[in-house]
């Protein structure tokens, strides 16, 4: 079933095309690009001779996840995320990321996936959204894309935990002009629903 505020949204949107094109294209030139955060792999140890006993997690996903403006995962979301775990469950955490800024959903699944090697994953994190948004993806085509990782995941590792972080908020992005967080930012929240 077609998603009613989708359809409305694209009726209104269309029009706008060229212009959002303009801004889009706009936004790129202004904005710096940054790199990739360094050092894919991290362990957050409070036990002591416990190497056996680590909680596995593998972070997969979009900008945030592969750690754009910062220089190192220790101080991106996952090794921020593996500290916390680690400090409040007084666990051993070790952690791995598997991400690509600029990537969708269907990325991800074709690009990313086959290079998970790890034998073992106990929580799995996946931070996606953003540029689904931004390439326009339909939330039929999206629900499809992500129940299809979703069951690449669990087929690889059946006992993992996954969870989903919050949408991106669009509508926050200070570069983005109006008419972008209207259109990407009411987008975004539509393809969360559709999560």
């Amino acid at each position: 079933m077609m998603n009613i505020k989708y359809l409305f949204g694209s009726m209104i949107s269309l029009p706008l095309l060229p212009i959002m094109y303009y801004q889009g294209k706009r936004i790129l030139r202004s904005v710096p690009t940054l790199p990739e955060a360094k050092g894919i792999e991290g362990q957050c140890n409070l036990i002591e001779d416990s190497k056996s006993n680590i909680l596995k997690v593998i972070s997969i996903g979009e900008s945030t996840i592969a750690g754009v403006g910062v220089e190192t995962h220790s101080e991106g979301f996952t090794g921020t995320f593996g500290n916390e775990i680690s400090r409040l469950f007084n666990l051993n955490i070790g952690w791995k990321v598997y991400a690509s800024s600029g990537f969708t959903a269907k990325n991800v699944m074709h690009k990313i996936i086959p290079k998970i090697t790890e034998k073992r994953a106990d929580l799995i994190i996946i931070g996606l959204g953003a540029n689904d948004a931004f390439t326009l993806n339909r939330p039929s085509k999206w629900k499809l894309e992500i129940s299809l990782l979703i069951e690449s995941l669990k087929s690889k590792y059946p006992k993992a935990v996954i969870i989903y972080l919050n949408m991106p908020p669009i509508k926050e992005f200070p570069a983005f002009t109006p008419l972008l967080k209207f259109t990407i930012g009411n987008l975004v929240e539509i393809l969360g629903e559709e999560l």
